[in-house]
């Protein structure tokens, strides 16, 4: 099994998703706000410290990645999201709300202005289905192009360090 890679603490898919955000032509719109959002999605809260193990698909394509496990806390995914947020609306001016937020839900949105009209050029979902699981479903969409990401996260026990 891969580990997760080293450095800011986790979500591939979140880093995936800006790098794809950023490279997007936008026009600057209004300035951004994101009040907090990441750090009150609540499902995330409730991610115990520990070993996890993931697995994720992206469309196009339907190729399932092998899988990887890493030390996560609900912390450090607060913390790459925050990044996320910061680089998306440092390059683009795009917006963040956050739509659902519940113990089983959480729905971040980024809306984005291009040539005067708003699209929604990301959505992010978490679930919580069982206290050792976790969801992640990414859906981007720049254009006429579209990706989607799903990655499952499995709790495997305590972290050997400290995360």
């Amino acid at each position: 099994m891969k580990k997760f890679s080293e450095g800011p603490a986790v979500l591939t898919m979140v880093w995936g998703l800006g790098a794809l955000l950023v490279a997007a032509p936008v026009q600057a719109a209004e300035p951004a706000q994101a009040p907090g959002a990441v750090q009150s999605i609540r499902v995330l809260q409730s991610i115990p410290s520990g070993t996890w193990s993931m697995t994720s698909r992206s469309e196009p394509g339907g190729a399932e990645e092998p899988p990887q496990t890493g030390c996560l806390s609900a912390e450090m995914i607060a913390r790459d999201l925050q990044e996320l947020v910061e680089v998306v609306q440092a390059g683009q001016q795009c917006s963040v709300q956050l739509t659902s937020n519940t113990e089983e839900l959480g729905v971040l949105e980024l809306r984005c202005t291009q040539n005067g009209r708003e699209f929604l050029p990301a959505v992010m979902e978490f679930r919580r289905p069982a206290p050792d699981r976790f969801e992640s479903r990414s859906q981007l969409q720049i254009g006429a192009r579209s990706m989607r990401l799903e990655q499952d996260y499995h709790w495997q026990g305590a972290c050997l360090q400290t995360p």
